[in-house]
């Protein structure tokens, strides 16, 4: 599902661009891990026209262009209802554009794969995600509402909703009892890594906290999550699984701590 638009041939125009201009015609038909998108500049009449075949069920679509076929940050988007999108941006000479395009809704679908099989990294659409809640500093042996999350546990809880949106509640994890903290989830192709740092902290004790956490338009998939977090010992088990949210959308992964605050 991925493309390129050749700047038109000069004498300026680099050996690489000649080439793509030879042969971008015939390198219009990409595969998709989602589907064949035939993505192209199809119409005779309307070179600005990117046009692509229909996916099942999609109702809205996204799609990227770039100068570098990595797509790093910067990258141009577009979202549409339409089977094509229009763009008249013209290349500089030597330049290529490139293009991607994924199904956006109901659901996100992903960018293809790499040259190596793998699901590709777009790291100019790096799903947003952050936290968006916390609770404590809590007291010992505390449990909130119906929680089958003992206090003796280290946890993640998960929940895939619909329109690509992740909720993941890190339950009992530690800090100073008077902390400041920063904490932060970001997605890094299939890995999911959150990161707890302590700045600072003025009481003369530790606690359990929760904190909540949301990414938003996560294509459904296989994930690796990692947790890096505070005041974990030598030979503690780290938190880390892996989940996979097309067969368990929700769910729950736990670790036994055997030592203060836990």
């Amino acid at each position: 599902m991925k493309v390129f638009r050749p700047a038109a041939a000069s004498r300026r125009t680099s050996l690489i661009a000649v080439l793509a201009f030879l042969i971008w015609p015939f390198a219009t038909r990409v595969m998709a891990s989602d589907g064949a998108y035939d993505l192209g500049f199809h119409d005779p009449a309307d070179p600005t026209e990117l046009s692509w075949n229909a996916q099942p069920g999609a109702t809205q679509y996204q799609l990227l262009r770039a100068t570098r076929p990595e797509f790093p940050d910067g990258c141009t988007t577009f979202e549409t209802f339409e089977l094509c999108q229009a763009d008249a941006t013209e290349p500089q000479p030597g330049e290529l554009l490139y293009y991607l395009v994924r199904v956006l809704m109901p659901d996100p679908g992903s960018w293809g794969l790499d040259s190596n099989g793998s699901v590709r990294t777009v790291s100019c659409m790096a799903p947003p995600g952050g936290l968006v809640d916390s609770y404590g500093c809590k007291q010992p042996g505390e449990t909130r509402g119906g929680s089958p999350v003992r206090s003796t546990q280290d946890c993640i809880e998960y929940q895939y909703l619909g329109g690509g949106q992740l909720l993941l509640d890190h339950v009992n994890t530690a800090f100073n009892c008077c902390p400041e903290f920063e904490a932060g989830i970001e997605v890094i192709g299939d890995a999911i890594v959150i990161t707890e740092d302590e700045t600072w902290g003025e009481c003369d004790c530790i606690c359990l906290f929760d904190l909540s956490y949301e990414i938003a338009g996560l294509a459904p998939g296989v994930y690796h999550v990692t947790v890096h977090q505070e005041y974990l010992e030598e030979g503690d088990e780290p938190l880390g699984f892996t989940i996979d949210l097309l067969a368990s959308p929700s769910g729950l992964h736990c670790v036994t701590r055997d030592h203060y605050p836990w």
